[in-house]
């Protein structure tokens, strides 16, 4: 039997943050969870909504759990899967150039606060390749398009860069989850979808 790792939209993500009044990209929420599944963390309900919370600035998140547990199971799969099928949370194709460089920021942001949150070293044990590759996302994550002109070479880029920070992700999963508990101070152990 083949389990379904089909993403949440981030339409659907996007319209479940307006209902909660949280303004913020659903991409950075989910690269907020993308950190803490690489490190290990399983989603308790109460650890996972907490570092959501103090990340939107909200005091209560009323919405669909069920909704949020399922992109979080998906996105175990997705990480933990054999097919390599793992996407981030990003706007489709047909929205603006503009809005998918922004939820491309957004979502490097939210990965690595969902990595400093932590609180674990972890450039130590990854390869010179992977502690490159996340510096170059905490780098996407700090840039501003908001105030930028867009050229075609920037919309051909973009692909390149969401493929570049895609495969990055899977590379650090996969590392990480070779790291024995005791040597690296976190639970690498492999994460197991909530339902």
């Amino acid at each position: 039997m083949q389990v379904q790792s089909k993403m949440l939209a981030f339409a659907d993500f996007s319209h479940i943050l307006a209902q909660a009044d949280v303004p913020t990209n659903p991409s950075e929420v989910h690269g907020l969870l993308c950190g803490l599944i690489c490190i290990g963390h399983k989603l308790d309900g109460k650890f996972w909504f907490d570092a959501a919370l103090n990340t939107l600035g909200v005091k209560s998140l009323v919405c669909n759990r069920e909704l949020i547990i399922k992109l979080y199971d998906a996105t175990c799969r997705q990480l933990s899967g054999l097919e390599y099928d793992f996407q981030l949370l990003l706007p489709n194709e047909t929205e603006s150039f503009t809005e998918k460089a922004i939820a491309l920021s957004r979502w490097c942001k939210g990965f690595s606060y969902g990595l400093e949150i932590a609180e674990v070293a972890l450039m130590e044990h990854l390869s010179d390749e992977v502690q490159d590759a996340l510096c170059s996302i905490a780098e996407v994550g700090k840039l501003d398009f908001v105030n930028i002109e867009v050229s075609e070479q920037d919309k051909t880029a973009y692909q390149s860069v969401v493929d570049f920070v895609r495969t990055s992700i899977i590379m650090m999963y996969a590392e990480l989850m070779e790291i024995p508990t005791e040597i690296a101070g976190f639970s690498s152990a492999k994460l197991i979808p909530l339902h």
